[in-house]
């Protein structure tokens, strides 16, 4: 969560702005930590549908409720999705 800034390719922009999953795909935030390990991540994930790799897919942070640095980020990191996410393939975020 807390990794430096690293240079991005620009395909990142790119599949963050056709994944549909961010209010803002250009948000600063998403490209910085500690939203940026989450934000690839996730792409990545996405990615795999959109090529046909799989049907579906669950995007899962897993983490000790004592572990603010990770509640904390990904708290701000679901701020940044778009609610509900409601396209066929893709995929699905829970609030659990």
């Amino acid at each position: 969560m807390r990794e430096p800034v690293s240079e991005l390719r620009p395909r990142y922009d790119e599949l963050s702005e056709a994944s549909g999953l961010y209010v803002d795909p250009g948000a600063a935030a998403l490209r910085t930590s500690p939203l940026q390990q989450f934000w690839r991540e996730h792409l990545l994930a996405q990615s795999m549908i959109d090529n046909g790799l799989y049907n579906e897919g669950y995007f899962v942070t897993i983490a000790p409720t004592l572990n603010y640095h990770v509640q904390e980020a990904a708290e701000m990191y679901r701020m940044h999705l778009r609610d509900p996410v409601r396209r066929q393939g893709s995929v699905r975020q829970s609030h659990a």
